[in-house]
């Protein structure tokens, strides 16, 4: 009985609201009012609120300040009694809001079954199309296994399934074009090499554990070092490993020496399947002053070596050893050609400090099916888009000021042959929306970072790239990773925060002997953190390839690698005790299918941890600690079906002295960079 009352009271009262208003106000205003009221109410949940807006004269169908229908802003929150009331009131349940979106695909992208199945009840269509393109039931689609409405928007894909097959078998027309992907992903199916894999358990360096665990570990029961191929053992990083045609091992890694104190890029090979190696040759030597980061090297079917790698865009231009940088730079690369390296080659127009946006960002190079060496990097697309650019004439000069929104997403490719690099070509630019004439929408388009993939058979670049934008809410601060194929964006996963992983252990993109593609990825939340494996576009839980082993434990690394035949390889950085100096490198292998074998342990850091203590005296002892760390590798397959590793390893010594009272304690770390053969 209260309940009545308060209605009716509730009800004068906007009668009477309602009455006060337009006579003080204009039709315009009190319309205005009235819808105010009504979106406020949706979003608090209240029906009895709504239904005083909808009888003091709201308009059912009006847009509010948010451009969404009344019907449309109940259905993204998944007020279900409040859509049934609108519908039933004659509000109309198609009504697009102002970016296109119909109340289904609105109630379908937050996973709201209530809310979907209340629209379809009312007429709803799910066939309808939104702006770009996109019907209900693609909105539905999970943003990968991680997608915490995974379950929810199964739901409603199953509402929304049977509603279209309803409408199909009662209309007779052909089902929407537009559907999720019902199965992975596919690239192109390529032939497996004729040498089978070399199962890692097999190789004469590894031993099964009491555990059962699987470690590197020498005849003498000692970890295995493998060969040191580094010279000056200061600082190491961005290790890179091919085999060319002939079998030869090339390796190519950045190493810091001195005097002065500066990172170059290295080479050497091996004829004889790495047991004896080449002099280190420094590639980068002849820009004096020019700093360098990362370095790739790939083999042609030439049997040409390429080596490409960043440098400065002037003298005191720092440039980033791991795979994404924020900062532009060059991208050279010299070609060794029988027997001969080239002169140092730009791959693009150099930049310069003066205008210090015309370089490149994220790149990445491999070879595409006919054999030949494509480079594909992105940059901001302001030098090149004109509609993208605030153009101001100054004095005696032009600027160029790109707007606020406007992110890396303009993605150029080259090809190599051998001293030849090809005019860069513009290989795609992310959606652009809004535009300079369209008063406050201004132009924006998503940025790109991490770039890293392969090549189709035209030798167009399809990669995964981390998608960024500081206009979206979406994207804002996200960890989305994106296939681009075709210049289209594709399939995406959302993987929880990877902090500073995000740019030195970059989510990878690999493909099987059946063309299914594999997006290998830090997982760093969650009780164990673990490294793993998502099928793109299959609705099945990613493979777990390791996970920390305790509470203690930490996910230190990553780095996956591509082999011939839809084989794969990752590294994967581990600290199992949660110690100082306790990181371990695993690695794990597939033999084309997808499937990977159990990690070994190579680094075998318990195995060379020492400890000894001395007394030199009554009062005076000293005491020495060694240990291990791991740091990135690389890895490839020779010919016979062998992994190829390189890898960083910092071994650390800690020394103390203690006489009476007095101790000193000190220590010295030697990272080394060391080849393994399985």
């Amino acid at each position: 009985m209260n309940t009545l009352l308060n209605g009716a009271a509730r009800f004068v009262a906007c009668l009477l609201f309602g009455f006060l208003v337009t006579t003080s106000l204009s039709a315009a205003e009190a319309d205005a009012r009235l819808a105010g009221d009504l979106a406020k109410a949706i979003r608090s949940g209240d029906l009895e609120a709504v239904q005083a807006a909808v009888d003091a004269g709201a308009d059912l169908n009006a847009l509010d300040e948010r451009k969404m229908p009344p019907i449309g802003a109940a259905a993204l929150l998944g007020k279900v009694d409040i859509v049934h009331y609108l519908a039933g009131k004659g509000a109309d349940v198609n009504r697009n809001d102002g970016f296109g979106f119909t109340p289904l695909m609105c109630a379908a992208q937050r996973g709201q079954a209530g809310a979907v199945r209340a629209l379809l009840k009312h007429g709803a269509d799910p066939t309808l199309k939104g702006a770009n393109g996109s019907d209900a039931l693609t909105y539905a689609q999970p943003k990968g296994p991680a997608d915490p409405l995974f379950e929810e928007k199964a739901a409603v894909r199953k509402l929304l399934g049977d509603a279209i097959a309803a409408k199909v078998a009662k209309a007779e027309i052909p089902p929407p074009a537009v559907t999720p992907p019902a199965t992975p992903t596919i690239a192109p199916v390529v032939q497996p090499p004729a040498t089978p894999l070399q199962p890692l358990e097999n190789s004469e360096l590894v031993r099964k554990g009491a555990d059962g665990s699987l470690e590197v570990e020498g005849r003498n029961g000692k970890p295995v070092d493998g060969i040191k191929l580094s010279t000056h053992d200061q600082e190491e990083g961005s290790p890179g490993i091919a085999v060319a045609p002939d079998g030869t091992i090339h390796v190519v890694f950045n190493e810091l020496h001195g005097p002065p104190m500066e990172w170059a890029v290295y080479h050497r090979s091996s004829t004889d399947g790495g047991r004896t190696w080449s002099e280190p040759k420094n590639l980068s030597e002849d820009p004096n002053g020019l700093h360098v980061g990362r370095c790739l090297i790939v083999a042609d079917r030439a049997n040409r070596i390429y080596v490409i790698w960043r440098t400065g865009l002037g003298p005191n231009s720092q440039v980033a050893l791991s795979p994404a940088t924020s900062a532009h730079c060059n991208l050279v690369y010299r070609v060794l050609q029988a027997g001969t390296w080239s002169r140092i080659i730009p791959i693009h127009p150099p930049g310069s400090t003066e205008f210090q946006n015309d370089g490149s960002l994220d790149f990445y190079a491999g070879l595409d099916p006919a054999g030949r060496v494509q480079v594909t990097w992105n940059t901001t697309p302001n030098k090149w888009h004109d509609e993208l650019v605030d153009i101001r004439q100054g004095t005696g000069k032009v600027f160029r000021f790109q707007f606020n929104g406007v992110g890396n997403g303009l993605v150029f490719q080259s090809t190599l042959d051998g001293a030849t690099a090809t005019p860069p070509r513009e290989a795609m630019l992310t959606p652009v929306t809004g535009s300079k004439t369209t008063g406050n929408i201004r132009p924006s388009c998503d940025g790109l970072e991490t770039l890293n993939g392969h090549f189709d058979a035209a030798g167009n670049p399809v990669f995964v790239a981390r998608v960024t934008s500081t206009v979206k809410e979406e994207l804002r601060n996200k960890f989305r990773y994106q296939l681009f194929e075709s210049g289209k964006p594709g399939v995406f996963v959302d993987l929880p925060d990877l902090s500073y992983h995000r740019w030195s252990d970059i989510p990878t993109l690999l493909v099987d002997a059946a063309g299914r593609r594999h997006l290998i990825t830090l997982y760093t939340a969650g009780e164990r953190p673990s490294v793993r494996d998502y099928l793109l576009g299959s609705e099945d839980e990613p493979v777990i390839l390791r996970k920390t082993a305790g509470p203690k434990a930490k996910l230190v690394g990553m780095q996956a690698y591509q082999g011939p035949g839809g084989r794969m390889a990752v590294v994967m950085q581990m600290n199992d005790s949660g110690e100082s100096d306790a990181d371990d490198n695993f690695v794990s292998i597939s033999t084309g299918d997808g499937r990977w074998s159990p990690p070994v342990n190579v680094t075998n850091n318990a195995g060379r941890r020492r400890w000894s203590s001395k007394n030199i005296s009554a009062v005076q002892d000293i005491a020495t600690s060694t240990t291990c760390s791991a740091g990135p590798a690389a890895a490839a397959f020779d010919g016979q079906g062998h992994l190829l590793l390189l890898m960083v390893n910092k071994e650390r010594r800690i020394m103390g002295n203690q006489a009476g009272l007095i101790r000193l304690v000190g220590d010295s770390t030697t990272p080394t960079l060391r080849f393994l053969k399985f």
